[in-house]
């Protein structure tokens, strides 16, 4: 192993460490400084448990001393894994005990999950790569969107009724109790799998739909960075191979998945609660309900340090790829990108020009199909959000023939304000901390890279259920806001890694051109470049904080009204097992416009600059 390289896993395992250290920080800040009482949220509000002296005398302790000593006290609790030893009110067994049979069934799924979907995006991204004809990568994306805007919550509901209550399939739970005695035998391990196939479909279905449109939407950037990389240019290239060198698609598109490996933790929350699979996830749910503070604590960090485990891997993945990858291919070129053409040339920051084709961004926007019916839904859903609270009042229902329509026109300001406050401040963050990171070079930005490790390995769903819990019901605009600033984090390094290789391209140009070494790379020449990618983070990032919304009001830990609630009520009323669904229908559909819609906007405003710039500059 080289110095470099072994200097880089050092970097990598410090990076996790200090993630580590972060997440245990505000897990100590949630308990111990936001409450007003933190000393009551750790005594058991289940009346049946009853602690002994010395377990008071213990909390009392560990409450009571000054935050100073208490907080280099509960982070290396947490970092050692001295928390295993804590014991849980709810199941009268010390947390390594518990999580050491749940934690595996949650990790099972989640890798699963990862895996799988990854697999599956890769191929059908190679497949849509290789086809002849347009229609095919169309179709393919257009799967993978419908895929991606159902919700679990949809997914499940719709698996229990048909395969649960119609055809009498597969079971309506997880695998058998929570901390079975059976030895593991080939029975076990068939009844194992038996009950995990419809949580599994659950959450594979709508995270491979995503993974498969990173990928897909990744491999432009990776084209463009093959044909820097092999020096071609439009007059040498070749046109008869339109694929990229595989290991630079993976370069780009594993931080991007990332992203939604955060999110997907969250699908494994919802997942293990509707099917009552007794994981580690279900037992964050069951603890938060219980107010057993030792096994939330517990369950959270378990879930987080899967996170962090899943981003390492993808990361040493990205840099120690198999050499097969790396074999050269030609690459078939954008007509609009000429690496060593007018890119290379220097300009000053001209706001007429920016205003000037802005102007021409938008021209193209409206006057595209996909345009006009992607702001056309988001148009609609934003009339609905408006004239709902107007005209009534959410409050929870029974009888859905008397309250649904109240419900339905108040529960859609939620998902839609979600989606309007999450893409403006990822795209803002994104863009300007992206582009000013790529400007003074990777090496200097590796603070922000530390950061967004910390921010892409929170369980956004978790934090904000733990939130809930120990400060009571969470605000909506704060929670949505804070949800949006973590996604911020991989925003900004989407951004800057374009700027970065755009910056470094133009430098090399500038090099080649006068013969001498490339100095500066003007502003204007790097805008397109962190445009699109910030179109590229804002088209995910918004579908996550619709998601996030209508999941955290199905779960009943906010009273936001959005219509997650409606879903919930579906389930609490076992509407699959009736197959009273008719009247979820609408919310559904609703919930998949509203995705629709918003990806198609940044989508085809992403797809514009690209057209119209490539990796260029403002001509």
């Amino acid at each position: 192993m080289s110095q470099k390289a072994a200097l880089q896993i050092l970097m990598r395992l410090l990076s996790v460490l200090v993630t580590l250290l972060l997440i245990a920080s505000i897990m100590f800040v949630w308990v111990r400084v936001l409450p007003a009482n933190p000393y009551s949220l750790a005594v058991p509000h289940d009346p049946r448990v009853q602690l002994t002296q010395e377990q008071l005398d213990q909390l009392h302790r560990d409450f009571n001393d000054s935050l100073i000593e208490q907080y280099p006290r509960y982070v290396w609790k947490m970092i050692s894994g001295g928390f295993l030893s804590q014991e849980s009110y709810s199941y009268g067994k010390t947390l390594g005990a518990v999580l050491g049979i749940d934690g595996w069934l949650t990790l099972f799924l989640f890798t699963m999950t990862v895996g799988i979907s990854f697999l599956v995006a890769m191929a059908f991204g190679v497949l849509t790569a290789m086809a002849k004809r347009k229609i095919v990568g169309t179709l393919f994306s257009g799967v993978g969107l419908m895929l991606m805007s159902l919700p679990s919550i949809v997914v499940s509901i719709l698996l229990l009724h048909f395969f649960v209550g119609e055809w009498n399939l597969f079971p309506a739970c997880g695998p058998w109790g929570p901390h079975s005695p059976r030895a593991w035998n080939i029975e076990r391990i068939a009844d194992f799998i038996y009950h995990s196939i419809l949580p599994l479909t659950t959450l594979i279905l709508p995270c491979a739909g995503g993974f498969f449109l990173v990928v897909s939407g990744s491999r432009p950037y990776a084209l463009n960075v093959n044909a820097k990389l092999s020096g071609f240019t439009k007059e040498n290239a070749s046109w008869g191979n339109r694929n990229p060198r595989l290991s630079v698609w993976l370069s780009k598109a594993i931080p991007n998945i990332q992203l939604f490996s955060a999110f997907a933790i969250g699908s494994v929350i919802l997942t293990e609660y509707v099917f009552s699979y007794h994981g580690a996830a279900w037992d964050l749910v069951l603890s938060l309900y219980r107010g057993d503070l030792p096994l939330a604590e517990g369950c959270f960090f378990t879930l987080a340090l899967m996170v962090v485990v899943s981003n390492l891997f993808l990361d040493l993945l990205i840099a120690y790829r198999p050499s097969v990858l790396d074999s050269p291919q030609t690459a078939e070129l954008s007509p609009d990108f000429t690496p060593g053409g007018a890119a290379a040339e220097s300009h000053v920051f001209d706001i007429d020009r920016i205003l000037f084709h802005t102007k021409d961004i938008l021209s193209k926007f409206f006057r595209s199909a996909t345009g006009i019916v992607g702001f056309s839904l988001f148009f609609f859903m934003c009339v609905i959000a408006a004239i709902g609270p107007s005209l009534y009042t959410y409050a929870p229902y029974i009888y859905p023939q008397e309250d649904f329509w109240p419900a339905f026109l108040t529960g859609a300001g939620s998902p839609v304000w979600s989606a309007a406050i999450t893409a403006t401040i990822v795209g803002v963050v994104g863009f300007l901390a992206g582009l000013l990171c790529g400007l003074i070079g990777k090496s200097y930005s590796y603070p922000v890279q530390l950061l967004a490790d910390f921010a892409l390995s929170m369980p956004l769903i978790a934090g904000v259920m733990l939130t809930g819990f120990t400060v009571g019901a969470p605000d909506f605009f704060m929670t949505i806001s804070l949800v949006a600033v973590s996604l911020s984090a991989a925003s900004v390094i989407v951004v800057r890694d374009g700027v970065n290789s755009t910056r470094m391209s133009l430098q090399s140009n500038q090099a080649r051109s006068a013969g001498v070494s490339g100095r500066r790379v003007s502003l204007s020449s790097l805008l397109p470049a962190a445009l699109s990618r910030t179109f590229f983070a804002m088209k995910f990032a918004a579908i996550i904080g619709i998601m996030t919304v209508v999941t955290l009001d199905f779960l009943g830990f906010t009273g936001w009204g959005s219509w997650g609630h409606i879903l919930r009520d579906a389930f609490d009323q076992a509407a699959f097992v009736t197959g009273e669904l008719d009247w979820t229908l609408l919310p559904v559909v609703c919930i998949v416009l509203l995705v629709f819609g918003t990806y198609m906007i940044f989508d085809r405003l992403e797809r514009i600059v690209l057209e119209k710039f490539g990796s260029g500059s403002l001509q």
